[in-house]
């Protein structure tokens, strides 16, 4: 983890954004990998979720179990996202609706002229007239990732992570 000159933390690594993602949910990780919410196998429509958060020691996935990859599935993050406000707002977070948006933007790497990469970014209504939107990303993952972040007090940027997925294979 480094500390910009804005102020914002920046994750050096995916095992560091993946541990410090599901501490901000409240989840916590055994030596096997399970993710625990209190004293119970977090599970995903049937199957126990695990995490690799050291790179020094991997974690695979067996028959009926899901890894945890907050980067790479965007149906795991609609559901992370919707237990983690559900769990905020039993704690008495106020939020009244949750909304996506894009916007198109000039394609980084066009095979046609006019190629359009698309971007969205998540907008929160937490109180009457109180709006909070994340940054615009390419990987529709990263604005409930930030968003998660944005609520918990944490500036993050996470612009190191937004990656196309053939250059997510270069890195």
């Amino acid at each position: 983890m480094k500390i910009l000159p804005d102020g914002s933390i920046q994750y050096e690594d995916e095992f560091e954004l993946n541990y410090e993602l599901l501490v901000a949910i409240g989840f916590s990780v055994d030596d096997n990998g399970y993710v625990y919410n209190d004293n119970s196998i977090v599970e995903m429509d049937g199957n126990r979720l695990k995490a690799c958060i050291s790179i020094n020691k991997p974690v695979y996935a067996g028959q009926a179990e899901v890894l945890f990859e907050p980067l790479r599935n965007i149906q795991m993050m609609n559901y992370l996202f919707s237990f983690y406000i559900k769990e905020k707002m039993n704690e008495g977070y106020e939020l009244y609706s949750y909304y996506q948006e894009e916007e198109l933007r000039p394609a980084e790497r066009p095979i046609e002229e006019d190629d359009m990469d698309k971007y969205t970014c998540l907008t929160i209504q937490h109180r009457p007239g109180m709006v909070t939107s994340t940054e615009y990303f390419r990987n529709k993952c990263l604005k409930f990732i930030q968003m998660i972040f944005i609520i918990e007090g944490d500036q993050v940027n996470l612009s190191n992570f937004d990656v196309l997925e053939d250059e997510e294979a270069k890195i």
